[in-house]
């Protein structure tokens, strides 16, 4: 069963064929979404910044990954209704039905839209310090929501804002054109299940979750006053969690266009092990993975872990990652691109504007008036020099690291640069309680439901880890010599 099956849903003709998910269905209002400028406007997001310049596949779009990503959550969230389905064999009434519906088409529009708020090159932007600063502004907020009421999603203003406040506000944007549109939930309700927001739902969510309860709570539950948040909460679990439609997509599309193995999980038995658990007792209610889908959701942490340590944290891409902020802080020093960063991050209609193509442009220009910039580097293609690359070294070695190396090289310590930069791995340790395992009696077939850690000792045996690169920036001066 799927949710985006036209003849269930009432979905669009129109479809996108994408290379790492074959056709993907759409909605009508999905393809209003979609085409919207703010939205399209992703097609010029660079998924992974300027990965491309160390692994040449890797060019692929935010576009195809919210696309994607869309799609995963649609199967993660028809697999749990599927699961029902096993346990209780019966036609789901319409009623039920439409719920699902409506619940499904919250979901699939909060990952649609759930990094609608990238900047140019993705994280990087918001890294660079002069455009950092400008997203802590004092009411920066304020002017990017202004004539727009949110305080129930925003009861107190955030000081500092990152792409995910971005992605609410584009998404609220994007949702004013759709609104009329066949089939199209309410607004408030997908904005609820984005990052950063406190849930605001509306009548006709509550409403769909007390029909709903049974499918995800199980035959027979009893309904709880908080099942619309619980049910909230599960969706936005799927939005953004350890186990996720986000983290699903990227890590295949971005494995798949690096050529590299260790990210080639096996979505399918993944995703047919999830079922939705349901503990009265600690008014719990989430994601839980059967025991024999154990394995595949370890190799989809490890998988995560492995890109992060030798691709996203790649000695020559981090290299050019710093040279890339430096370029856009040069940049920023114009006048008329620091009035045009502050144009688009104010003013949400503007912000379609603010893409990877804007900076390269502006990158040439500069690098024709300093060919030895940052920027000339960067649209050169020169690279730092690598000089070295430690594990969780500790703050107060850095600063002997770089006078070794500037001796050795016979430079100025000035000519020595480093990046330290965090590789995750999981917030899955002992307590964890977001996901649980699904394990069943041998003797007489029932279930019980247990913590991962209790499950697995894979979890025990890595950790987050950060990596400190030295490179040298530039030939030493006389004076530094």
């Amino acid at each position: 069963m799927s949710f985006s099956d036209p003849d269930l849903s009432r979905g669009s003709a129109q479809v996108i064929r994408d290379a790492l998910h074959g056709t993907i269905r759409l909605h009508d209002h999905e393809v209003v979404v979609i085409d919207h400028p703010l939205f399209q406007r992703l097609r010029f997001i660079c998924q992974n910044d300027i990965l491309g310049l160390v692994f040449p596949g890797a060019t692929h779009s935010r576009f195809i990954h919210s696309i994607g990503a869309m799609h995963v959550a649609d199967r993660m969230f028809s697999q749990l209704v599927h699961a029902h389905l096993i346990d209780a064999p019966a036609a789901l009434p319409p009623a039920v039905m439409a719920a699902l519906v409506y619940l499904n088409r919250c979901l699939r529009l909060a990952m649609l839209l759930h990094d609608s708020g990238h900047g140019s090159f993705s994280h990087q932007m918001e890294y660079t310090p002069e455009v950092a600063a400008m997203m802590r502004a004092p009411g920066r907020f304020e002017r990017l929501w202004a004539g727009v009421e949110v305080g129930d999603l925003y009861p107190e203003a955030p000081r500092v804002l990152h792409h995910e406040h971005y992605s609410v506000r584009a998404a609220a944007r994007i949702l004013e054109s759709c609104a009329a549109a066949r089939g199209a939930p309410d607004a408030r309700d997908v904005l609820s299940l984005m990052e950063t927001t406190t849930p605001a739902l509306s009548a006709r969510f509550r409403e769909a979750a007390a029909v709903a309860w049974p499918v995800f709570a199980g035959p027979g539950a009893a309904l709880v006053g908080d099942a619309p948040a619980l049910l909230a909460g599960l969706l936005r679990a799927i939005v953004s969690g350890e186990l996720d439609a986000d983290k699903a997509d990227y890590i295949l599309r971005d494995a798949t266009n690096c050529s590299v193995s260790y990210g080639q999980i096996n979505l399918d038995a993944l995703i047919n092990a999830l079922r939705c658990g349901w503990i009265p007792e600690e008014n719990w209610l989430g994601l839980v993975i059967q025991a024999k889908g154990v394995p595949n959701f370890e190799d989809f942490v490890h998988s995560r872990h492995q890109l992060y340590r030798h691709i996203y944290n790649h000695k020559t891409s981090v290299g050019f990652d710093l040279l890339l902020r430096r370029a856009i802080g040069e940049l920023m020093e114009e006048p008329a691109v620091g009035a045009a960063m502050d144009r688009f991050l104010a003013d949400i209609d503007a912000f379609a504007d603010l893409t990877d193509t804007y900076f390269w442009e502006r990158f040439r220009e500069h690098a024709a008036r300093d060919p030895e910039s940052a920027a000339a580097r960067i649209v050169r293609r020169r690279k730092l020099r690598h000089l070295g690359t430690h594990v969780d070294l500790p703050g107060f070695r850095v600063h002997d690291e770089r006078r070794e190396l500037a001796e050795r090289l016979g430079v100025g310590e000035s000519a020595i640069v480093h990046c330290v930069n965090a590789v995750r791995f999981s917030r899955i340790s002992e307590g964890f309680a977001d996901i649980k395992v699904q394990t069943r009696d041998p003797v007489d077939g029932t279930r019980a439901y247990r913590s991962l850690s209790e499950t697995s000792d894979f979890f025990a045996k890595f950790k987050d880890l950060t990596l400190t690169h030295f490179y040298l920036d530039r030939p030493a001066t006389s004076a530094e010599a």
